[in-house]
């Protein structure tokens, strides 16, 4: 999953051994994700709020803004 030009609060479950990418804008996560591939924040904020969790992704190559302080 490549998420560009984001601006939105997802209040689902990303499953699956897939991969999220994120190249552009804020994505806030705010549900207890499990995929299982990796976390890639390339450009623009992805945030963690409330129970938002990507604790099963293998890996996080953050080039960008991780922010989990929400």
């Amino acid at each position: 999953l490549t998420i560009s030009h984001a601006h939105d609060t997802f209040n689902g479950v990303i499953s699956g051994a897939g991969s999220v990418t994120l190249t552009t804008g804020t994505e806030v996560f705010t549900n207890t994700n499990t995929y299982t591939g990796t976390t890639t924040i390339n450009g623009g904020t992805l945030a963690l709020t409330g129970t938002g969790s990507i604790a099963t992704s293998s890996s996080i190559i953050n080039n960008a803004i991780f922010d989990i302080s929400g």
